[in-house]
């Protein structure tokens, strides 16, 4: 069940990549009050940086559609159990990426950094759970 929750997040945000649509919901699009001149500015940083980072993603002019690229496959693979252990490791360092945009990027997206730090959590999950596959690659007697 969790698997079919990090699947559809990660189809989903490679599908967006491809039809222009924003993978991430940014404060700019939600109201709310603020108290401090501090926190506007603080706002605003947060704000310019998410720009100057997924901004020069697109200014490659590849690296945007390959991380769709990825994300589609990983989840795809993950929903078919004889690949998921596949899908698992394509998709680990973007759920990593993912949850550290959050946490740095983001940080006042509580209700985000809580939902990426699961899937995550679920991604590491499948790798846990398949370790019997995984260990012979990775640590050689």
């Amino acid at each position: 069940m969790l698997t079919i929750v990090l699947a559809y997040f990660m189809i989903k945000g490679g599908v967006a990549k491809f039809i222009g649509s924003s993978h991430h919901k940014h404060q700019d699009h939600h109201e709310e009050v603020v108290k401090t001149e501090a926190e506007v500015a603080k706002k605003a940083e947060y704000t310019e940086m998410k720009k100057k980072y997924i901004g020069g993603l697109k200014a490659t002019n590849y690296m945007w559609h390959l991380l769709g690229v990825i994300e589609l496959l990983g989840g795809l693979l993950i929903l078919y159990r004889p690949l998921a252990l596949t899908g698992a490791l394509i998709l680990m360092p973007i759920t990593i990426n993912i949850f550290l945009f959050h946490l740095f990027l983001e940080p006042n997206e509580i209700g985000e950094l809580i939902l990426t730090a699961l899937l995550l959590l679920i991604n590491l999950q499948i790798l846990w759970n398949r370790r019997d596959l995984l260990m012979p690659v990775v640590w050689a007697k």
